[in-house]
């Protein structure tokens, strides 16, 4: 009988060692060797000498991919309304302005700074790039008028007609809202 099955067919009185498809081989080599598949003496003479390579230095910080904005100016949690109850409280209780993109709802609190939530339904777009992009000119906007905004909760709703539009009439909408909510 052959070493090997014929036809894929093996006999099933047979052993896998017994078809020599394994072997017993010592588990510890004699003496290691830097480049085992092809150690020096067997290489191709005229491909170069393999050279370690030294890392290249990195740079220590990150490259930003919004232009303008520097590491810590970020909107802080506190500024955020993380709370579904608060954000209902607002989305009922709350002044209401709206444009064709946005819809703000606004609620006084009383912890000495204005909050921001932000809503951005599916509705508005199916891809998620765009989404986001949008909640990060709300996020932007906001940041760099907190300073001036009164004490409120505020929660951006965002409507279908903000994913088609450019970036400068987002931030011209939510200007005006801004505005609008500063006391006269």
């Amino acid at each position: 009988m052959p070493p090997f099955p014929i036809n894929n067919r093996l006999d099933p009185t047979q052993t896998r060692q017994a078809t020599g498809y394994e072997k017993n081989l010592p588990t510890q080599c004699a003496e290691t060797q830097t480049h085992a598949r092809l150690p020096r003496t067997h290489e191709y003479g005229r491909w170069p000498r393999r050279v370690e390579r030294t890392t290249r230095p990195r740079p220590r910080t990150a490259k930003r991919l919004i232009s303008g904005t520097t590491a810590g100016q970020g909107l802080p949690k506190s500024f955020r309304i993380l709370a579904n109850v608060e954000y209902r409280r607002t989305l009922r209780s709350g002044r209401r302005r709206s444009d064709p993109l946005f819809t703000v709802y606004a609620t006084a609190n009383t912890l000495g700074h204005p909050r921001l939530g932000i809503t951005v339904a599916r509705k508005v777009s199916t891809k998620s790039v765009v989404r986001n992009l949008i909640k990060r000119q709300i996020r932007e906007s906001f940041r760099q008028r907190r300073g001036r905004i009164p004490d409120l909760d505020i929660v951006v709703v965002a409507r279908p007609a903000a994913a088609a539009e450019p970036r400068d009439a987002l931030r011209e909408s939510l200007k005006r809202h801004w505005e609008q909510m500063l006391p006269s």
